[in-house]
């Protein structure tokens, strides 16, 4: 079986959004998986054992939106018990505050460039997250062109290595997107919410967000997640979708 989970920012203290999760959870979940024996996908092997899954128990953790605090308090966490993970930063603001986002919900770092070369030595999967995080569905050809190569391209200067994958910004895509990101040169894609079915649709990979309220990560791992967490992790990226609302309304 094969687990993707999605997580956002590792802070100490978060933000009303509830998209964080604290240093002591989260490693309290890396606990759990380390005694369950689940090992960590790599750089190396993740897109061929998604392929052709295996029989054994691995698991994918990807960080969307490229923040400081994963480099400070998750990357540690993960060397300690020797597991890798994925990261996507916002290329637009890589060494800067989150002012994609609304004012409500704090400003925080982004992670430098010398810190995303870091965890990419370390092994760490680097993958895009666009260029300023728009809804990829609205644009037109070319500004959706723009914020899936550049953003491929920026990230490509900083680690000297092909970027192979995306995240959708707030998990939306649909075919014309889906066509772009192969145009540009991605091999794989991921989401937010859905179930995880094989053979999978490599621009549509989907995976288990997990919030504050995740306290014991076997909640994300359980069969039943996908009949009671599905709708409310749907409601979750609703409520994300509050950041480009309000840029929207700034910019009249």
């Amino acid at each position: 079986m094969i687990y993707l989970l999605q997580y956002h920012q590792i802070a100490p203290h978060g933000n009303c959004s509830g998209t964080f999760v604290t240093p002591r959870i989260f490693e309290n979940h890396i606990k759990e998986l380390s005694k369950m024996e689940i090992k960590t996908l790599t750089r190396e092997n993740y897109m061929h054992l998604l392929l052709h899954p295996p029989n054994e128990n691995f698991v994918l953790i990807t960080f969307d939106d490229g923040y400081e605090n994963v480099y400070k308090y998750a990357f540690p966490i993960l060397e300690k018990y020797g597991l890798k993970a994925a990261v996507f930063p916002i290329t637009a603001y890589i060494g800067k505050v989150n002012l994609w986002e609304v004012p409500f919900l704090g400003r925080h770092a982004h992670l430098s460039r010398s810190q995303i070369l870091e965890l990419y030595k370390a092994g760490w999967i680097i993958g895009s997250h666009t260029v300023t995080h728009p809804d990829l569905r609205k644009l037109d050809e070319q500004k959706l062109k723009m914020e899936l190569e550049i953003s491929k391209k920026s990230l490509e200067d900083i680690i000297g290595d092909e970027i192979q994958a995306l995240s959708y910004p707030y998990g939306l895509y649909n075919t014309k997107v889906k066509k772009a990101v192969r145009d540009a040169g991605y091999n794989i894609a991921f989401k937010s919410a859905g179930k995880l079915k094989f053979p999978l649709d490599f621009l549509e990979v989907p995976r288990r967000s997990v919030y504050i309220s995740d306290f014991f990560i076997r909640t994300k791992l359980n069969p039943t997640y996908e009949k009671y967490y599905l709708l409310f992790e749907r409601l979750a990226n609703y409520f994300a979708r509050l950041s480009p609302v309000y840029h929207t309304i700034l910019s009249k």
